[in-house]
């Protein structure tokens, strides 16, 4: 079904269809946000059936009678490039599938506009079980960088009326494993731990969602989180693809659970307990990828390793959350103050500013600045899981504590 293209907005859809073994058929599609144009009939792939010329598994493209419409193919008549093929089977085609004697091979395909107006067009990966986990498939505009087909990115292209030329590269063996990270796990009870998984080759790492499945009655896995609720020894097993691993889970003792409110934007955190995992992502999750750390000594902000007590962090959120960690309660933090602004955070409780000046007479300029609602202000207190600003004249190491 072709249908004239009425909106701007277009969407390339990758889409995998099992055809048995280690074949399989990447397919491609062209539609709008709308559906007013539709052409679903693309698709390149590998059999041991097939042949790298023309054979009755290739199928020759129909193009839209419409006089505006964009159109997805694979290119087979331009003695300019790779994938020639002699008359009589020069053409454009919807369907390429290749043999499997090989490392890496190449399949060329083309969008072609003959819309009016520049468009927007974004190619996705529908990934489906269909592409054995060894594979690596990219597909990348001709001369950039590709996207990995067993991520989850979108490759966003503007396109003019015109021919615009694609790659999409496979590679054989390009994995063979996978981890779970982090790949053992000592916890106390009403902790939780960010398990991811890695698929990884000799040259390449990406992250996959595989399924997970936990062994023993002291942990659970929800919302991509490992959480302790009993103490005792667990296993996390993932499985993507028929490549397993597993992780070790170990809990003893019961921490202290903290919620960090968050608000939508920026926001100026600590975190008031010894977690046991201090890594950044396997503690906050997701919203690692968003926290800043301001380094006194440089005085530059980068994304931090760890997170520990006594720092103050900024974390951005586009909506109102609540993120909740457990540690080992913290009555005193030390710290480690370089001369100038430093981030800092709160212990457990409540101090009074007033209080740490006099026990470090000369050390400080003003009292700290808080954040909140967007902007800063002057605080008398400093309250657990806020960051607050302060400013030293001296390079020294202060504790934090009633």
């Amino acid at each position: 079904m072709r249908i004239n293209l009425i909106t701007l907005g277009l969407v390339v859809f990758v889409g995998v269809a099992s055809v048995g073994g280690d074949e399989f058929r990447i397919q491609l599609g062209v539609q709008n946000r709308a559906l007013t144009y539709v052409d679903w009939y693309n698709y390149f792939g590998i059999s041991p059936l097939a042949s790298d010329g023309h054979d009755v598994y290739d199928m020759i493209n129909m193009f839209s009678p419409e006089p505006h419409y964009i159109d997805l193919y694979f290119p087979h008549d331009d003695p300019s490039r790779p994938d020639y093929w002699s008359p009589p089977y020069t053409g454009k085609y919807a369907a390429d599938i290749r043999n499997d004697e090989f490392d890496t091979k190449i399949f060329y395909f083309d969008i072609f506009s003959t819309s009016t107006t520049t468009e927007t067009v974004a190619i996705f990966w529908v990934e489906e079980d269909s592409v054995p986990p060894t594979y690596k498939v990219e597909i990348k505009p001709i001369h950039e960088n590709g996207v990995n087909i067993f991520s989850s990115d979108t490759l966003w292209q503007i396109i003019p009326p015109g021919v615009h030329y694609y790659s999409a590269v496979i590679k054989k063996n390009a994995y063979d494993h996978i981890e779970i990270l982090p790949p053992e796990m000592f916890i106390r009870k009403d902790e939780k731990v960010w398990a991811r998984t890695l698929l990884v080759g000799p040259e390449d790492t990406v992250e996959v969602h595989p399924q997970y499945e936990v062994l023993g009655e002291s942990v659970r896995y929800e919302d991509e989180f490992v959480l302790a609720h009993g103490e005792g020894v667990s296993r996390l097993v993932a499985n993507f693809r028929g490549l397993t691993d597993t992780a070790l889970i170990v809990v003893s003792g019961t921490a202290f659970p903290v919620n960090l409110r968050l608000e939508a934007g920026w926001n100026f955190l600590s975190i008031p307990v010894q977690p046991s995992v201090v890594q950044a992502e396997c503690l906050l999750g997701p919203v690692w990828r968003s926290v800043l750390e301001y380094d006194a000594a440089t005085g530059s902000f980068g994304v931090p390793d760890e997170i520990v007590p006594g720092r103050g962090y900024f974390v951005f959120v586009d909506n109102d959350t609540t993120i909740r960690i457990a540690g080992a309660p913290i009555e005193g933090v030390e710290v480690h103050l370089s001369r100038g602004w430093n981030a800092i955070g709160a212990p457990l409780v409540e101090i009074d500013w007033s209080a740490i000046s006099e026990r470090y007479p000369g050390v400080f300029l003003a009292r700290p600045f808080g954040f909140g609602d967007g902007i800063y202000y002057l605080s008398e207190n400093i309250l657990p899981t806020k960051g607050y600003w302060v400013y030293s004249l001296v390079e020294t190491t202060i504790i934090i504590s009633p």
